[in-house]
């Protein structure tokens, strides 16, 4: 059996990671995008009876939109399937709609609910670390879904920073099921901000009454970096106390609304490579390839 990992567009550095790890071949979709907004794609390998490991993060490159790519990407599940793909699985460092997983309001639509249907042709979804808050388990979301975390290699970054007296914080509530084992790996426990969301792009934060950060070296972790301002709120409340250094410490870096450059005037801000932007030192691949081994024979 002869696997193949294949990278949709943007995803060409962390595809040629995955595969060099994993020892497997690799190639690249072909897209082509019409003037009217219209896809097209194209397999350039024989794919028949073959396993077929497709990467695909959902952000904004290369002249696509995040809705593009869920296109391409299903064009591309689909042609596999007709191709007679022997298992089709996608990597997904970044999976998209996880947020909207209820109805908040008559007659909405529950976003997360549509990409399981959409999706339910793949064999497996790897997803890293997903934007889980009222479901708990992927798999109430993504039937074909499986997770990975990256407790690891955020660890082992903190720990080559030499960090001598640091305080952890989670920005919001949501965030402790990601800060919590990073903290536990340095035996401390994290300080969670309480936040009061007043739209999409303004958030209120309450830090707990006793927040000893005086000289510490903050580390602020969260899944999802989006407008930056969460983590901006919970800098000036946290700066107030004196701390000697700060770590902001993204998942996905989506980094919208030139968010990168503010925060890079108040601290150290770093993310993982499942999205391409100019934080992205951790590197995920050697997760993904462990989460993967067992699907590759």
């Amino acid at each position: 059996m002869i696997n193949i990992i294949v990278a949709l567009s943007g995803n060409e550095k962390i595809s040629k990671l995955i595969a060099k790890k994993a020892k497997q071949p690799y190639t690249k979709l072909i897209l082509n995008k019409f003037p009217d907004g219209e896809i097209d794609i194209r397999f350039n390998k024989r794919i028949t009876n073959k396993k077929i490991f497709l990467v695909q993060s959902f952000q904004n490159t290369n002249n696509l939109t995040l809705n593009d790519k869920i296109i391409e990407t299903l064009f591309a599940i689909y042609t596999a399937k007709n191709l007679n793909a022997k298992k089709i699985y996608l990597i997904a460092p970044y999976f998209p709609y996880f947020r909207s997983d209820k109805r908040f309001k008559q007659g909405e639509s529950v976003g997360i609910n549509i990409m399981n249907q959409l999706f339910s042709v793949c064999d497996k979804i790897f997803c890293i670390d997903p934007h889980l808050h009222r479901i708990k388990n992927i798999k109430n979301a993504l039937e074909n879904g499986t997770n990975i975390s990256l407790d690891k290699p955020i660890i082992d970054y903190l720990k080559s920073q030499n960090i001598k007296n640091p305080l952890f914080v989670g920005p919001d509530k949501e965030s402790l099921q990601w800060v919590i084992n990073v903290a536990s790996a340095f035996n401390k426990k994290p300080v969670i901000a309480l936040k009061k969301r007043e739209s999409s792009r303004k958030v209120k934060i309450k830090l707990p009454s006793k927040v000893n950060a005086k000289d510490k070296e903050l580390i602020i972790i969260d899944d999802i970096i989006s407008t930056g301002n969460t983590m901006l709120e919970n800098i000036k409340e946290l700066k107030k106390y004196k701390p000697k250094k700060i770590y902001l410490i993204g998942i996905h870096g989506i980094f919208a609304e030139n968010a990168l450059e503010k925060l890079k005037k108040h601290g150290i801000i770093v993310s993982t490579n499942t999205l391409v932007n100019d934080a992205d030192i951790i590197d995920v691949s050697d997760e993904i390839v462990k989460k993967i081994k067992r699907y590759i024979k």
